[in-house]
């Protein structure tokens, strides 16, 4: 029984965030990679729905283009966050995460 709880709350919490990015309130970035065979081209960290955009152009050139992506948190404070905060500077920003 504790586990459907778990679930059920896990599944309220997702669906909460879920409305909040599309009212705007919360922001989803993806850190993606674009490949070409087995070579990163570019990587770039973008916001959710700018990702699936870029990611769609990218794979629709052909079976050789491919996406690897993750979910990425932005740091909430110090240097990186306020260079990241910047949608320009963010893109580029995907050189230094570790």
């Amino acid at each position: 029984m504790e586990q459907s709880a778990d679930h059920g709350d896990a599944f309220e919490q997702s669906y909460r965030r879920m409305e909040a990015r599309r009212r705007g309130e919360e922001r989803s970035f993806l850190h993606v990679q674009f490949l070409r065979g087995e070579r990163v081209e570019k990587e770039r960290i973008l916001e959710e729905r700018y990702a699936c955009r870029a990611m769609e152009r990218w794979t629709s050139r052909g079976c050789e283009f491919k996406v690897r992506n993750q979910p990425f948190q932005l740091p909430p404070s110090g240097v990186a966050a306020t260079i990241m905060q910047a949608r320009g500077l963010r893109s580029q920003a995907a050189r230094f995460v570790a």
